[in-house]
């Protein structure tokens, strides 16, 4: 099925299950609302990926360390469902590490813009025996410019991400089980004659978390990852198609400290336990973003209720 009419097929569906989910809401999900939180958030991130575009050979090693700045919004539609945007921008700096004598490190450095991400996400079934269900979809824009490296024409491309998420509390304790799973639809991206399909990803996690005080909640997930294989053509005629797809496996653990409704601070991390390999080479380019690319990433962040 053309990934196009997929899309729209997941934009009407996603738009039923927000009717689904308001009318729930009316009915008998939601028995009263006291929140004080504003409808009208901003938030404020910096995240470091390092080891991004790793490459090394027998006489030189160069990578790249990304410096990336997250600024967004998030607005509450209802007591279930909001709708959030995020806008990057990057800091990039360029490494290469020689060892050949006579021959010294040199380094560049670049700002761009990355993908504005639009998602959404609302409240499905409070009550199961997976604790409370919920959906999710995030659009990535291609609004990426400035950049120097001629490849990341090919990483300014669509996609679509959705899936379904739980939270589960143990009963009589302080711990709590979380899960997802979903899929990311990438568009096929071209310039002058060549174009790349980076292969569609399924993505879950498991994970837990611990209250510790109402202020204080860290959580560790085990994220897994996989993408279908790659393609890339130059003037319509097949020069790459790899024969099989490849996994990734990330710890990530992160902390929220929730101050109260109106602002928040959190901290997030992502490191890389394993990767599959692609015709002798690391496979991370092939997921078609940064956050894949890197051996770890880190993040601070905090929300501000503004309205």
């Amino acid at each position: 099925m053309n990934k196009y009419v997929r899309m729209s097929i997941i934009v009407m569906a996603v738009l039923g299950l927000t009717q689904i989910t308001f009318a729930q809401d009316t009915t008998r999900m939601i028995q009263k609302s006291v929140s004080k939180k504003k409808k009208v958030s901003l938030s404020l991130d910096a995240q470091f990926i390092d080891g991004v575009r790793d490459f090394e050979t027998a006489t030189l090693h160069s990578f790249s360390n990304l410096t990336r700045m997250f600024l967004g919004g998030e607005y509450l539609f209802s007591d279930i469902s909001k709708f959030t945007l995020r806008f990057p921008v990057v800091f990039q700096k360029d490494n290469v590490d020689f060892s050949i004598p006579g021959f010294t490190s040199t380094s560049s450095d670049q700002f761009f813009t990355d993908r504005l991400r639009l998602g959404a996400e609302g409240k499905l079934f409070l009550r199961t025996v997976l604790g409370r269900i919920s959906w999710f979809t995030e659009g990535y824009l291609p609004t990426m410019t400035g950049y120097k490296n001629v490849e990341y024409r090919f990483l300014n491309h669509p996609a679509l991400a959705y899936g379904l998420k739980n939270l589960m509390p143990i009963a009589g304790s302080h711990v709590f089980i979380l899960g997802s799973v979903g899929h990311i639809m990438k568009f096929e991206k071209s310039f002058r004659d060549m174009e790349r399909d980076y292969g569609d990803e399924l993505a879950a996690s498991f994970g837990a978390g611990y209250a510790i005080l109402p202020l204080l909640t860290p959580v560790v997930r085990l994220q897994y990852s996989y993408i279908f294989p790659f393609k890339e053509t130059f003037k319509s005629h097949i020069i790459r198609k790899d024969k099989k797809g490849a996994s990734a496996v990330h710890v990530a653990p992160s902390l929220s400290v929730p101050i109260h409704e109106n602002l928040a601070v959190r901290a997030d991390s992502r490191v890389l336990i394993h990767r599959d390999k692609i015709n002798g080479g690391d496979a991370g380019h092939l997921w078609g973003n940064f956050e894949d690319e890197g051996d770890y990433a880190v993040s601070l962040g905090i929300r501000v209720g503004i309205i």
